[in-house]
């Protein structure tokens, strides 16, 4: 685990820091006039004449500048989820405090406040440890250097020599602010469009003070996500199929300044948005989060021979020793032989080449003892620190729909690809296998098809869909014939469903036959959405086989599956999931709203709606609470009843046709676990209720309660339970499921 959390800690950081400002003394060689782009490089001539001067300030922004000094927080935020889980959870969180100093003599200075990691979705059995001082320099501590995209990071940068073959620049918006001095500040907007699609080239909003020409605020996202394929065919060619594709997506880079003493812009907040994609197995959500407060310039202040007290650190990097050298030749060495062994001999040996910046900085690291760096974050000091948020929800939404204005080329399209679709197994196919394609259209858009047939039922089920991802969505155009499920809980296609339905002859969906076509919205984000219009007919799909491993050991049969009418509906069904927290140590909340309404030979509306809450209790309890309920209007066919019974609703109760069904439902489950969320045992209890809208009753529910081992959050979970109350009262079930509430 702790070599895991370093490399994603590491990589953060690489992030964070590619997105701000350069290390002290980069080399910020004069740039050529932009009269020596190419002719459309400009599209009016206010762009170009502040690109002209922006370049020719790049790199005197803090001319004059004696010291500036800063208390910096940093926040890092990796997730773990799938459309498919009920929620997010939380992989690794980093917050890091620091007074920074900068001083234009050469020496830069950290004295830290309060750092801690926490692994949440493993808790506190995650080891972390504290990294060594070498590599707690990791601040945007030089106001002299670059204030973009620098080198190191993958980004072309818009500044460059060679920007205008890359990028094409026009003028946008322009804001007056009204110091309280009374000096007006003229703010001017260039905006920045990529020729190329392409994952190292930018699309964005550069903001200039007009007067002085110094940037004021970078906001951009990349021309194109990075896909594996694309950009590195050679390692994609060794991850397996069910992989793919393997992306990563950047939404949002910003890096903003603020006016001090009238004359210097000074670095005061950045962030990071972006999300990697492994397939449809994982989504991995990124944030990184900088700002700085209680800013000042030219003041004495923190002194790099401060006396540290007893059980301090106090720790000197010269310019030579700084690690970040010594990584990049490491990354010479990791192209290998195959890339070095046409280069000239003096290339060869550049792993052994001397630092590039012998005159730089020499930074002085102040560290505490870890526990009171840790014990920091109690104190009434970061309270006061964190009251507000660095970007309030309302500036990230202004910021992304002007970056997202921005035009972006055509991406290219990834190779088709022809695979086994993933296999399934169930009472009305039996084992179930075919073959899928996917054809790229464009780099947005893609053609997806699958043929598949069960042994038991040998009916075809043919699909084939458009997909055009677009901003922070998918929209998809499908026609279909195939077996589908009543659908308002679980999966019963996926890998775990079909063992329980093979092993243990648990089979909790009610199936039926589709046909015909739709157009869906699927949207990520805070509040994820999914919308649907469909026109399709429903037909009957009856049980096939009971071929099970109990069936063999004995006489188990699968219940029969629900008698579906044939039917022709036009209509319209919409989900909404919402989450607040991610960390188990704090309460986490989630909702979901979903309803359905259709017309045709039947008409009916259905609604229904599901909240939990976890709550970490004293000591190492916490207790976790859902409640869901629904009912219909109309007349809706048996197929589109509210069905109960298995480890979504309710656990040893089967799901079947004739008990725990009808036009509305109510249900309930509680908690109780002991441990660390890396791997606790607890107690549950199930309850709830289905049957005609017209009888909705509390009365006489159905109960069942048991035991169960969860691991990493509740991402796996082993329960076992029994029936108490309702049809087959003293069952017992035995479940393996994903995404349990503790």
């Amino acid at each position: 685990m702790g070599g895991m959390i370093g490399m994603i800690r590491t990589a953060a950081a690489t992030v964070l820091v590619s997105l701000a400002i350069a290390p002290s003394g980069s080399a910020l060689a004069q740039e050529a006039d932009p009269a020596g782009f190419a002719p459309d490089a400009f599209l009016d001539a206010e762009s170009r004449e502040l690109i002209r001067r922006a370049r020719a300030q790049r790199g005197r922004e803090a001319a004059g500048l004696a010291s500036w000094e800063a208390t910096i927080h940093e926040r890092i935020s990796v997730g773990l989820t799938t459309r498919d889980l009920r929620r997010e959870r939380g992989l690794y969180t980093s917050e890091r405090t620091g007074r920074v100093r900068w001083d234009s003599t050469g020496v830069e200075t950290i004295r830290w406040f309060g750092i801690r990691r926490a692994v949440p979705i493993a808790g506190d059995a995650a080891e972390i440890e504290l990294e060594s001082p070498e590599n707690l320099i990791e601040f945007p501590v030089d106001p002299a250097g670059d204030r973009l995209i620098l080198a190191g990071s993958p980004f072309r940068h818009p500044l460059a020599d060679s920007a205008g073959a890359w990028y094409r620049y026009s003028s946008g918006d322009t804001m007056r602010v009204i110091l309280p001095s009374g000096r007006e500040v003229i703010l001017a907007e260039v905006r920045v469009e990529p020729r190329e699609s392409g994952f190292d080239l930018l699309a964005g909003s550069l903001w200039f003070d007009a007067s002085s020409a110094a940037l004021v605020r970078g906001a951009f996202r990349p021309a194109r996500p990075f896909n594996l394929e694309l950009d590195e065919p050679e390692e994609a060619e060794e991850i397996p199929g069910f992989l793919k594709p393997i992306t990563v997506t950047v939404e949002t880079m910003i890096v903003e300044y603020a006016l001090y003493e009238l004359r210097w812009w000074l670095p005061t907040r950045v962030r990071f948005d972006g999300q990697g994609r492994m397939g449809t197995l994982l989504e991995i959500p990124v944030v990184v989060e900088l700002f700085a407060r209680d800013m000042e310039v030219n003041e004495p202040g923190l002194d790099p021979d401060f006396p540290v007290p007893e059980g301090w650190t106090r720790s000197e990097i010269r310019p030579c020793d700084d690690p970040r050298e010594g990584r990049r030749r490491a990354r010479e060495e990791r192209r290998g032989e195959r890339d070095r062994a046409d280069a000239p001999p003096a290339d060869r040996d550049s792993a052994d080449a001397p630092c590039e910046d012998p005159d730089g900085p020499t930074r002085v690291i102040l560290l505490p003892p870890e526990e009171d760096l840790v014990s920091w974050f109690d104190s009434d000091e970061y309270s006061e620190f964190v009251q507000e948020e660095p970007f309030t929800d309302n500036e990230l939404k202004q910021i992304r729909d002007q970056v997202g204005r921005i035009a972006l080329p055509a991406e290219p399209a990834e190779p088709p690809t022809v695979r086994l679709s993933s296999f399934r197994y169930n009472r009305v196919e039996a084992l179930s296998g075919g073959v899928r394609a996917d054809v790229p259209l464009d780099g947005r858009t893609r053609l997806t098809a699958e043929a598949r047939i069960g042994l038991a039922d040998l009916v075809p089920n043919l699909t084939a869909s458009l997909v055009r991802r677009s901003g922070r969505g998918e929209l998809e155009m499908a026609g279909y014939w195939k077996l589908t499920d009543t659908g308002d809980w679980g999966h019963p296609f996926a890998l775990l469903p079909s063992a329980h339905a093979l092993l243990l002859a648990y089979d909790d969906a009610q199936y039926y036959r589709v046909y015909g076509a739709s157009l869906g919205w699927r949207g990520g984000g805070a509040v994820r959405t999914e919308l649907r219009a469909f026109a399709e007919g429903q037909r009957n799909a009856p049980k096939q086989t009971d071929v099970s491993l109990p069936n063999l050991l004995g006489d188990t049969e699968y219940p029969e599956n629900v008698t579906a009418e044939t039917v022709t509906l036009f209509g319209l069904s919409g989900r909404v999931r919402w989450q607040a927290g991610r960390d188990p140590s704090r309460p986490i909340y989630t909702a979901t709203a979903w309803a359905e309404g259709a017309v045709g030979d039947r008409e009916y509306i259905r609604y229904a709606g599901a909240g939990t809450a976890g709550f970490p209790l004293s000591g190492r309890l916490s207790l976790a609470l859902e409640a869901s309920a629904g009912s219909t209007t109309g007349a809706p066919p048996p197929q589109r009843w509210y069905y109960l019974g298995g480890v979504e609703t309710l656990r040893a109760f089967p799901n079947t046709p004739d008990s725990n069904r009808g036009t509305a439902f109510w249900r309930g489950r509680a908690e109780l676990a002991i441990g660390e969320p890396v791997i606790r045992v607890l107690l549950f209890g199930d309850t709830g209720w289905a049957g005609a809208r017209s009888s909705f009753s509390f009365d006489d529910p159905a109960f069942s309660a048991g035991i169960g081992v969860s691991g990493l959050d509740g991402l796996l979970r082993l329960d076992v339970a029994r029936s108490f109350q309702g049809r087959d009262p003293d069952a017992w079930r035995v479940y393996l499921s994903v995404d349990g509430l503790l």
